[in-house]
């Protein structure tokens, strides 16, 4: 897979996002829960008593896989694990598990969804739980018809709008411009229904610290970007929840040697730099510190801020016109709503009238930055939960988990740590991991059987035989007949 393209620093503080942005709602043309209702797919009985025997187990609680076992699944839940050996098969419905390989499903930690098609994406790829990043009253009612087992999804947990300041970015984002309007926003979410809030980075200092206090005692964690009032290491010691995008992490560890200054230094400047690099005629580390992104990583352990990198969004951002044709012909796209498509294709319209080609290829370097920040966040032990930030631009619902899980590998993660960040460490961030997250007796049944084991080559995470979502098993097939639902209600 072709590297992606980081967001520039004096592109975030200049002209800032053209198109959909990271984080943001973007236009929600396809009608922010009144879009296509995908053909129902019949669920399977709530209480279904099933064995799945001769398995391998990735159980993804700290031990390592476990081969010829056995997983009793009853009324939703994980009932036993066990050798095959050692556990009678005698439940209503047997699965021979025989040269296949069970695990948690997977946690998406950053996604905007907003409609009914764009549910059943994330279970037809083992996507069981969402963490989405901007709430709204549709997607509360979603959310219900989903654990009714009316419509098949994922388990999601939702912030309501992006509360921002003034003048917001998003025309519709909540603003709050005083204390006294961040509070009442917090108290406003927490009566609608909302898991948490959701923070941008137009919030001045104050404000910002008032929405953090009231958030508290509301109970209620808040996430999100770094507000452009505070410094970096201000917001990772603010008992924020976690940062999105690495937020704040290219320009703060900046070489001052470089010559390059973020905030007032010409994009020009910068490529001049990053040319240098690419030719060889200096090193990556001359604009990016090495012992600063280190530190940084320190920094964010000692303050306990999680960061959920979504390197899917960055790899996506800066295509270039042959990439963008070949993400438009990908067979995926036909479940994405037209709709959707036009939005995304103007936003790359809109860079390729900003940046040539050769530009666009300048921030692969960027990207390799990005890998050495997660690396040096999972050497420290920093929580680097995955997350995707779907719905922007070529970054899929669903299919894009895959491609995070890749990112992590390719930034230097075991396939097992991957999937652990995709799992129970990701679990653990959403304060779920008493439900969901690890192959263990008495946690919710939200699993994934898979056809080889991506422990050993984290490509065959897409190989999925079924999905267990509240214990009720979806095959293969019923999967693709979903999709096939969901691309023939456009």
């Amino acid at each position: 897979m072709k590297p992606g393209r980081m967001l520039s620093p004096i592109a975030l503080a200049g002209a800032l996002f053209l198109g959909l942005s990271s984080c943001g709602g973007g236009s929600n043309s396809s009608g922010g829960g009144g879009g296509p209702t995908p053909t129902p797919t019949p669920p399977p009985a709530a209480g279904a008593d099933i064995a799945i025997t001769n398995v391998r187990v990735l159980p993804m609680d700290g031990s390592g896989a476990s081969d010829g076992m056995t997983v009793r699944i009853k009324d939703g839940l994980i009932l036993e694990v066990a050798t095959t050996a050692s556990t009678p098969a005698d439940a209503t419905t047997v699965i021979d598990g025989s040269g296949k390989v069970l695990m948690p499903g997977l946690i998406d930690a950053h996604v905007h969804v907003y409609d009914d098609y764009e549910m059943p994406l994330f279970p037809a790829n083992g996507v069981t739980t969402v963490r989405n990043m901007w709430g709204t009253p549709q997607l509360l009612t979603l959310r219900q018809r989903i654990r009714s087992g009316s419509l098949l999804g994922p388990e999601i947990v939702t912030s309501g709008p992006i509360i921002d300041g003034n003048p917001q970015f998003w025309a519709t984002s909540d603003v709050a411009t005083s204390p006294a309007e961040g509070r009442a926003l917090v108290q406003a979410h927490k009566a609608a229904g909302y898991d948490f809030i959701k923070v941008y980075f137009g919030l001045d200092a104050n404000t910002f610290a008032a929405i953090a206090d009231e958030a508290g005692q509301q109970g209620l964690r808040y996430a999100g970007h770094a507000p452009r009032a505070f410094g970096v290491e201000e917001v990772y010691g603010s008992e924020i929840w976690s940062v999105e995008h690495l937020d704040g992490y290219l320009s703060a560890i900046v070489n001052p040697a470089s010559g390059y200054v973020p905030g007032s230094s010409s994009i020009e400047d910068l490529f001049a730099i990053l040319r240098d690099i690419r030719d060889g005629l200096r090193p990556a580390s001359d604009l990016y510190s090495p012992s600063e992104r280190a530190r940084l990583a320190q920094v964010s352990l000692a303050a306990d801020t999680a960061h959920v990198p979504t390197l899917s969004f960055w790899q996506q951002r800066y295509l270039t016109r042959a990439e963008v044709t070949a993400q438009k012909a990908r067979p995926e796209m036909r479940f994405i709503h037209p709709s959707v498509r036009a939005e995304w294709a103007a936003a790359a319209d809109a860079f390729f009238a900003r940046y040539t080609d050769e530009q666009l290829e300048l921030f692969d370097l960027q990207h390799d930055e990005d890998y050495r920040i997660l690396a040096d966040l999972f050497a420290a032990g920093v929580e680097i939960p995955t997350g995707t930030d779907a719905r922007n631009p070529y970054v899929l619902f669903g299919f894009s988990m895959h491609e995070e899980l890749e990112h992590y590998v390719t930034a230097g993660l075991s396939e097992m740590d991957a999937l652990r960040w995709a799992t129970s460490g990701a679990a653990r961030l959403l304060g779920l991991e008493a439900r969901i997250g690890r192959v263990v007796s008495g946690l919710e049944a939200d699993l994934i059987l898979l056809d080889a084991d991506p422990s050993v080559d984290i490509a065959n995470s897409t190989r999925i035989a079924a999905v267990f979502v509240d214990g009720r098993r979806y095959s293969r097939a019923q999967l693709d007949a979903a999709l096939e639902n969901v691309a023939n209600g456009f």
